[in-house]
């Protein structure tokens, strides 16, 4: 009996007194980022964007053909983004237009939109419609 209580107190000491594993070294500082494209390449992304931006709005809003007895006004901005390399334009537009019955309200439209220009995307829409007649 003695000799198992030596085991079971041998065992519990070396247990206890085995080493802890070594916490793990921190990683290497990564280097510092660097910039993709220069900052004259990056002006010159950015121009190209407003560039594409004008002409895709051009296209798409401004050469569109408006119904007859239909106002339509427009506005657009773009962004180009770095880290995706993508150049959006939001276009924000409204159109009113007058109903036809006799005694008919004007019916205005509010459209706001996010397109990817290269892609000729839309990733998001906003429509509002409104008839005109009190609630």
């Amino acid at each position: 009996m003695a000799a198992c209580v030596i085991v079971v107190l041998g065992l519990a000491l070396l247990t206890s007194c085995a080493k802890a594993p070594a916490p793990p070294r921190p990683a290497a500082s990564a280097p510092a980022a660097q910039p993709l494209v220069s900052a004259s390449a990056s002006y010159e992304v950015k121009e190209k964007c407003a560039r594409d931006a004008r002409d895709w709005y051009k296209h798409a809003w401004e050469d569109a053909r408006t119904p007859a007895g239909t106002q339509a006004l427009s506005s657009y901005t773009n962004h180009y983004n770095a880290r995706l390399g993508q150049c959006w334009v939001l276009v924000d537009g409204w159109t009113i237009s007058k109903d036809k019955k006799p005694g008919g309200k004007a019916v205005s439209r509010e459209q706001m939109t996010l397109t990817d220009v290269l892609e000729n995307r839309d990733a998001a829409v906003f429509d509002l419609l409104s008839d005109g007649h009190d609630k």
